[in-house]
């Protein structure tokens, strides 16, 4: 029988999972059977595999991934349980239709027609409905329950093709009939509010309940420089001279969300001191996304900003613990408690209250 550590529990902790919502699969050799055991009982997190060998933890999702070093994928099965509207989608030209959860139901039509979904563009959506929750446990059942009817396509995401695994060659009418029965099938298990997402918002409570140590946003970001900086030391990496202002970037503000930038870095060509400044804009609230803006931003200054977001800044942003996927960078789950925990050590970011309208 496998044991969480010390440390694997206060990763939990910091995602507002406690250890009765984790299940040890050590005993259970099959993928499929220990999905199957972890949604039985309602277990969020699995454990007891082979340390993974990127970061030599044991957390998965019950579909096998690791949080630790893939953390987008717990929002994945997060997902599944969670509340969401259920939709078809209906293509007049070849008369397929599209099985699929949103929280964006109002735009989802609109993207799939963009995205020219499995090759075409001319979606519209001819059902929905809320779920309180387990959005993607019924959207994953209705696909099952289609598999027969599957057909493929592909289109284009993020500049890149993809193929389109959720069309079915099937009369949508009676699809729409049969997605009905089964939501109510899982409205009669008198499901309630998903757990994690209640302890999600308890942690949100409590990163507002911080105190309050600084006065002025520049006091904390200096200090949050301090720490930040240690640890690019402790990799091997020296930090140059540079400034944190507290500010608008030097695009100005903007409401276009294509120029809306959270942090820049300028060149040390900029200033007569040879220092680098960082600009920290004010629509960068949360203490977490400051100390990952201003963590990017000082690997800009490490490099003076020559490598721009070529392979040499990702390489050293993945070493320090950042994550790449289709274009995005996020912090994984281990540098992300790093930052809940020098949050912790800062207090609240003291940041400014704009009016953005």
């Amino acid at each position: 029988m496998a044991k969480l550590t010390k440390q694997e529990l206060s990763i939990l902790k910091a995602l507002g999972i406690s250890e009765a919502e984790t299940l040890d699969v050590s005993k259970i050799s099959s993928k499929a059977e220990r999905k199957r055991a972890a949604n039985e009982v309602g277990a969020k997190v699995t454990y007891g595999y082979t340390p993974h060998f990127k970061c030599g933890y044991c957390l998965k999702t019950p579909s096998g991934n690791c949080i630790v070093c893939e953390p987008k994928y717990l929002a994945y099965d997060k997902r599944y349980q969670d509340s969401g509207t259920l939709y078809i989608a209906y293509s007049i030209e070849k008369s397929y239709m599209k099985v699929g959860s949103t929280t964006k139901i109002k735009e989802r039509s609109k993207t799939l027609r963009q995205q020219n979904y499995g090759g075409f563009s001319d979606w519209v959506i001819s059902f929905s409905e809320d779920v309180h929750a387990s959005a993607g446990q019924i959207e994953e059942e209705m696909k099952r329950n289609l598999k027969d009817y599957k057909v493929e396509g592909e289109y284009i995401k993020d500049g890149k093709m993809q193929r389109a695994i959720e069309m079915f060659n099937y009369p949508v009418e009676k699809a729409i009939s049969e997605y009905k029965i089964l939501i109510k099938k899982f409205e009669n298990k008198d499901i309630t509010a998903h757990p994690i997402s209640e302890k999600l918002d308890t942690k949100k409570q409590e990163i507002k309940a911080l105190p309050s140590k600084f006065e002025f946003a520049e006091q904390w970001l200096h200090e949050a420089t301090k720490l930040l900086c240690d640890k690019f030391a402790k990799i091997g990496h020296s930090v140059p001279k540079l400034r944190v202002l507290y500010g608008f970037t030097t695009n100005g503000f903007t409401t276009e969300k294509s120029k809306k930038f959270r942090g820049e870095c300028l060149s040390r060509a900029w200033t007569t001191n040879d220092e680098n400044i960082i600009f920290i804009a004010p629509n960068t609230r949360d203490e977490v996304d400051v100390l990952a803006t201003l963590g990017h931003e000082i690997a800009h200054a490490i490099h003076d900003c020559k490598s721009l977001h070529g392979s040499s800044f990702k390489n050293l942003m993945t070493q320090y613990g950042y994550l790449y996927d289709e274009g995005f960078e996020f912090p994984s789950l281990k540098l992300m408690f790093e930052f809940q925990s020098m949050a912790q050590e800062l207090g609240k970011f003291p940041a400014v209250s704009l009016k953005t309208n």
